[in-house]
């Protein structure tokens, strides 16, 4: 009868050195649970092995008590407390949005420096929604067929007139008096070269209908975009181009399936700094 005491110390003491091992571990490799599924797995793992510890040391079946209610502990804290997530949080939706700014010419066909591209921002009643993208350059061949030079990662391959790789300066968005848009500011692009972004957003399910790249409150369902650059020093300053613009804007629906649900598009040619105004198609 004294064994049964200590061996049931040494086996709550033992269990929850391991379920806490356990679960230190899980949360270095794996981070914390971020779904209802994850958190189940961590704490089961932790359970099972702190739970067959416990009785192999003690031999009695109240020796899994203490690794259950540490079980019950950390799932009841972690979704009472919304840490990192909430269980009774909406369902959010995912937008992508993809738009390019394509440079054709000019009289002269310089390249055009310290070019500053207006997008299309994706917005939910006129407030801008936090994007997460990336950039591709392309060269537009004679064709129309695109050559991908460059993304944010490498270079692959320089056509035309470019010998080194394109330079984002800044980028952001920029709440303007007509319409939230995304902007970036490029060091210098080439005649026929192609700018390419695409953008994610996520916003909860009841939002999703609402949001748009389209001019809050326009009419003609149009959106907007814009254009500003100079010619390389002593090359009659500001840059009049030929410039076309593309924006979409679709919705996953499944996987990594999207569906359009917004496009729009301008060309224009001599066009200097300006909003310009793209038309649904």
């Amino acid at each position: 009868m004294r064994k049964f005491p200590a061996r049931f110390l040494v086996s709550v003491a033992a269990s929850i050195i391991v379920f806490t091992l356990i679960i230190i571990a899980f949360n270095l490799v794996t981070g914390w649970p971020i779904s209802p599924l994850t958190l189940v797995i961590t704490v089961g793992v932790a359970w099972f092995f702190a739970a067959g510890l416990a009785g192999k040391i003690s031999g009695n079946k109240w020796s899994v008590a203490v690794p259950t209610l540490l079980a019950i502990g950390l799932i009841a804290t972690t979704v009472s407390a919304g840490v990192p997530w909430d269980l009774r949080s909406e369902e959010m939706v995912t937008f992508k949005m993809e738009a390019s700014f394509t440079y054709w010419g000019s009289e002269n066909n310089l390249p055009i420096e310290n070019v500053l591209i207006g997008f299309p921002c994706p917005n939910l009643e006129n407030a801008a929604l936090t994007t997460y993208g990336s950039w591709i350059l392309y060269y537009l061949e004679d064709d129309n067929s695109l050559t991908l030079q460059a993304d944010e990662s490498q270079v692959y391959n320089f056509k035309g007139m470019r010998k080194t790789i394109v330079g984002v300066i800044n980028h952001g968005i920029d709440l303007t008096y007509i319409s939230p848009m995304y902007f970036l500011n490029i060091d210098r692009l080439y005649p026929r070269e192609v700018f390419w972004i695409s953008a994610f957003v996520y916003v909860p399910i009841k939002d999703a209908s609402k949001v748009s790249l389209i001019v809050y409150g326009d009419n003609q369902k149009r959106s907007i975009a814009g254009y500003k650059g100079t010619f390389p020093s002593g090359e009659y300053g500001k840059a009049a181009i030929d410039l076309s613009f593309w924006a979409q804007l679709s919705r996953r629906i499944n996987g990594n399936n999207y569906e359009p649900i917004e496009t729009f598009s301008r060309h224009l040619d001599n066009v200097w700094d300006s909003f310009v105004r793209l038309f649904p198609y």
